[in-house]
């Protein structure tokens, strides 16, 4: 069977990325098929390894999931290998094998993930390509004693200066959201420290997928809070003596879609986060389309000067992009949007305006030609947001429709730079490669595929824009 399976992805790509389904994405990365969900991922020997849940079953939830596997050497052309672990009939994994992490434990690759009821260890011994599961498994049996936990999964390792550290998603019903932090010196015997920042989440909340790195000079913890279900989140901080201390927080991503971001490091060392971006249509209309769930575009951070983090697309999408068309200084007047002659479902958009006397302006994609269909993304300066409208994205029904954004100050004095990556079903933008909101839309009409550029409130100066259709990474 591990002899065919490339052959059987392949086929499977194929079939999934067809005329078939206008709304699946052609240079985000998805399984051929079925469910995906929170991502793990790790550089190593020159590959970039991303492991992810999956269903192989269907397009739905379900517990007991598999660790797909694929690997990329350019963070944008991915393969897809056999699943590297998954449920067993027998033990601790016989209920689920879910999100975890992957380190490098004496030079050899070491996964710690969530199984039934604690933490699993399995390790590698030919680059990540099969697993063997530890013979002592799990390695922690569950929540402290006497922890009424709301939750206990997400295992996240990193190592310290004088051993190694394990972050537990978790909460409790007193305290809310909160993140369990252990010890250990071989990853496989842990002592229980404490909890984490208890008492800042909500009741009944378990913050999921928590992570702790180092970004500039401050350390950055990120989780995914339950109550939400919509949200990376942050904490920027110090982490020091077993504690963290926390100097502000944010969200990584102010769309509602962008959830379970994780972080490994390239080949310079730079944080990189991808997420799973889910879907924003019925559950009817998954299962006709057959796969649910795709992965963000990877995302370098760095600090913001100030405060914050600051997110761009890696540059290494850069290869995909074709048939480039530019437009200079086009006057936008407060009377209605100005038409470019492009158009698309798969491209990349950069563009720079001069705000001028407008109180909104932006770019508008997936438009059709008589405006039933279109996708807003925008800064509205009175009330300092960068804002994404899919409330006319799609005529379809059963389809997420809403106004996603947040608080933005825009550059006094300055250009505005606006990027935009429009694949199909999802859009990513990114306004001044500070701020990101990811979104998802279903364009119902075929010929929703035009652009659009706007003012409102005033006059503004379009400096440039450039589009590129993007090749399918498939």
């Amino acid at each position: 069977m591990r002899a065919i399976w490339p052959l059987l992805i392949a086929v499977l790509c194929v079939q999934g990325s067809g005329p078939a389904d206008p709304q699946r994405p052609t240079y985000h990365f998805l399984p051929p098929a079925n469910w995906m969900n929170d991502t793990m991922g790790i550089y190593r020997g020159g590959e970039y390894h991303i492991f992810y849940l999956y269903n192989p079953d269907g397009p739905v939830w379900r517990q007991a999931k598999q660790w797909a596997h694929a690997y990329s050497t350019d963070l944008v052309h991915w393969r897809q290998l056999p699943p590297a672990l998954g449920p067993v009939p027998d033990g601790p994994e016989n209920l689920c094998c879910q999100t975890g992490s992957l380190t490098a434990f004496d030079g050899v690759p070491t996964a710690l993930y969530t199984c039934a009821p604690g933490v699993c260890l399995a390790t590698s011994d030919d680059d990540l390509r099969t697993w063997k599961r530890d013979a002592n498994n799990p390695v922690i049996a569950g929540p402290p004693a006497g922890m009424d936990v709301t939750g206990f999964r997400d295992p996240y390792v990193f190592q310290g200066t004088d051993g190694w550290y394990l972050l537990v998603g978790s909460g409790t019903r007193q305290t809310g959201g909160s993140i369990l932090l252990y010890e250990s010196q071989d990853l496989r015997k842990w002592a229980f420290l404490g909890a984490m920042l208890p008492g800042l989440g909500k009741d009944d909340e378990v913050w999921e997928v928590p992570e702790l790195f180092r970004l500039g000079d401050k350390d950055v913890l990120i989780y995914s809070p339950t109550k939400e279900s919509k949200f990376t989140r942050y904490f920027i901080g110090k982490f020091q003596d077993q504690q963290f201390e926390p100097e502000s927080r944010g969200k990584i991503d102010l769309g509602g879609y962008f959830y379970a971001g994780t972080v490994f490091h390239d080949d310079q060392g730079d944080p990189i986060m991808v997420a799973w971006i889910k879907e924003g249509r019925d559950k009817q209309a998954v299962q006709a389309a057959g796969w649910s769930g795709i992965l963000s575009v990877p995302r370098r951070l760095s600090a913001c000067a100030g405060a914050g983090i600051c997110t761009a697309p890696v540059c290494q999408l850069d290869q995909l992009r074709s048939g480039h068309k530019r437009y200079t200084n086009i006057r936008l007047l407060a009377l209605g949007d100005h038409s470019l002659n492009a158009e698309g479902a798969a491209i990349d958009i950069v563009a720079e305006f001069d705000p001028g006397t407008a109180t909104r302006f932006g770019v508008k994609v997936r438009c059709a030609p008589s405006g039933e269909e279109e996708t807003a993304v925008y800064f509205d300066r009175r009330l300092s947001r960068f804002l994404m409208d899919t409330r006319r994205s799609s005529q379809s029904n059963g389809v997420d429709k809403s106004l996603l954004g947040g608080d933005f100050d825009l550059p006094a004095g300055k250009p505005v730079h606006l990027r935009i990556l429009v694949d199909h079903s999802v859009v990513e933008a990114f306004a001044e490669n500070r701020a990101a909101i990811a979104g998802r839309i279903y364009p119902a009409l075929p010929a929703s595929v035009g652009i659009r550029v706007f003012a409102e409130g005033g006059t503004a100066t379009l400096r440039s824009i450039d589009v590129w259709q993007m090749i399918s990474i498939w």
